[in-house]
């Protein structure tokens, strides 16, 4: 009779599963890892924010840099202007003294 019988055994749901076993270092290590990967990532949005400041104040400082040459630029292009004009002078008073002087060359010689 027990041939015909066919009796399967079961083993429970709490017998199949392992318990999942953690230190107690291991939970501290990890925290520690998590405590320093988060100290470090603060670190790094401070120098972020750091540089990101430096460069907007380098870029501000460039900008003033270009205002100033482009108006030095201006300057130095008036100043040539004004050097070109005493030059044409310059060179018509030279004309006028040599003008003069053969006029009184030719006044002295009658």
């Amino acid at each position: 009779m027990n041939e015909h019988l066919n009796i399967v055994v079961v083993p429970s749901a709490h017998e199949n599963t392992k318990r999942f076993k953690v230190s107690y270092k291991t939970i501290k290590r990890c925290i520690t890892f998590l405590v320093l990967f988060l100290v470090m990532l603060s670190f790094l949005l401070v120098l972020y924010r750091f540089e990101h400041k430096n460069l907007q104040a380098q870029a501000e400082q460039g900008k003033e840099y270009a205002r100033a040459n482009s108006q030095l630029q201006v300057e130095i292009q008036e100043l040539n202007k004004i050097i070109d004009d005493l030059i044409e002078s310059t060179q018509i008073l030279e004309e006028n003294l040599k003008e003069i002087e053969d006029l009184k060359e030719r006044t002295s010689k009658k």
